[in-house]
């Protein structure tokens, strides 16, 4: 297996010996995928609002569950707080979600609010889902 990254090229490629193993380790991945799916598939009814984080998470993760049970997603570790909190991480750090925080000491909140959207993410994470209901999903709800 070969990884070249630059900045305008991210490229794998995976000769057949490595695929066998490399498909060892994608159900490990899967579920970190699917945290994001979820979050990407939330952004939709998030844009009307400011969310504090706490209710964001609550939020997130029922949506999550839904979508399991939906068989959007196949794993239900992707409802994992963490999972979903590293979503929020790095979704903020592509610029897909604004973070203000507000107050001081133990009533400091954290409040998140989407400030765009990114088509492209939603296609690639479809791409790593490979799961009949993700392959229809073009955009976010």
């Amino acid at each position: 297996m070969t990884l070249d990254s630059n900045e305008h090229v991210d490229k794998v490629t995976v000769f057949p010996r490595g695929l066998q193993e490399l498909q060892h380790f994608s159900g490990l991945l899967k579920n970190f995928f699917e945290g994001y799916f979820i979050l990407w598939r939330s952004l939709g009814p998030l844009i009307a609002n400011r969310w504090e984080q706490k209710e964001l998470l609550h939020y997130l993760r029922h949506k999550g569950l839904v979508l399991f049970l939906r068989e959007e997603i196949s794993k239900p570790e992707a409802v994992n707080q963490s999972v979903i909190q590293n979503a929020i991480s790095a979704f903020r750090d592509m610029g897909i979600l604004k973070e203000e925080k507000e107050g001081l000491g133990r009533r400091k909140k954290t409040f998140l609010q989407v400030r765009q959207t990114d088509p492209e993410l939603g296609k690639k994470l479809e791409f790593f889902l490979k799961t009949p209901a993700a392959e229809k999903i073009s955009k976010p709800e």
